[in-house]
């Protein structure tokens, strides 16, 4: 009997920083899914303004927040990868680790919003499944996106997984309506950031003196 290829699942960010909504997301999917989500800080986003935090800052910032989790670990491969982060070009390097394993790949709705736009996008599906993080109420896609993937839709769980590459489908998790933009705001103006992250990433941007950084 054939034995089932790996999976490995990425959910790819800046995090700057990493708060709730990223790590609900990513743990509800893992469960979902029944596997380990690697979270990737990007070093160096080319579709997004530059990150308030180092890559290094975030990274840290990253472990502490899910330390102790088992289905949720960091990948620092941006990091260690000159130039812009690309995430097809991430896809590649795990496939040239192991050829064999299957790769799926989260996105938020408003990163498929801007999906077409992306570096080489189109060979995101020839490399890896989409498990699109859905929000109620939301159309994330355009006219052309939408025919675009229509042919590779997963109706469920178990097909999906049964695929994979080449394969889309979404996830209607937990909605915590927060972001990192709101949350260095909120600090930056001396106002408290608990609750909104985890207690040793807002104990991070105490000592960091968050509020005294460029917005």
């Amino acid at each position: 009997m054939n034995k089932p290829p790996k999976i490995t699942c990425i959910y790819g960010g800046t995090f700057d920083p990493i708060h709730f909504g990223h790590l609900r997301s990513a743990l509800e999917v893992a469960e979902w899914l029944d596997i380990q989500v690697k979270m990737i800080p990007s070093a160096n986003p080319p579709h997004r303004p530059p990150t308030m935090f180092s890559a290094e800052e975030r990274l840290h910032m990253l472990k502490l927040a899910i330390e102790g989790v088992d289905r949720l670990e960091t990948d620092d491969r941006e990091l260690r990868r000159e130039g812009a982060s690309y995430m097809v070009d991430t896809l590649l390097s795990f496939k040239e680790e192991d050829p064999d394993q299957n790769l799926v790949l989260i996105l938020g709705d408003e990163a498929v919003a801007g999906l077409m736009g992306w570096d080489r996008w189109e060979q995101l599906l020839e490399l890896a499944g989409l498990v699109v993080m859905k929000r109620p109420g939301k159309n994330a896609y355009t006219d052309e996106l939408k025919k675009y993937l229509a042919p590779r839709w997963a109706e469920d769980r178990g097909v999906f997984m049964g695929e994979t590459v080449g394969r889309v489908i979404e996830f209607e998790g937990t909605q915590i309506g927060i972001s990192s933009t709101e949350i260095r705001s909120i600090h930056s103006q001396g106002k408290i950031t608990s609750y909104l992250v985890p207690n040793c990433v807002n104990k991070y941007l105490r000592i960091t003196r968050l509020d005294n950084k460029d917005l």
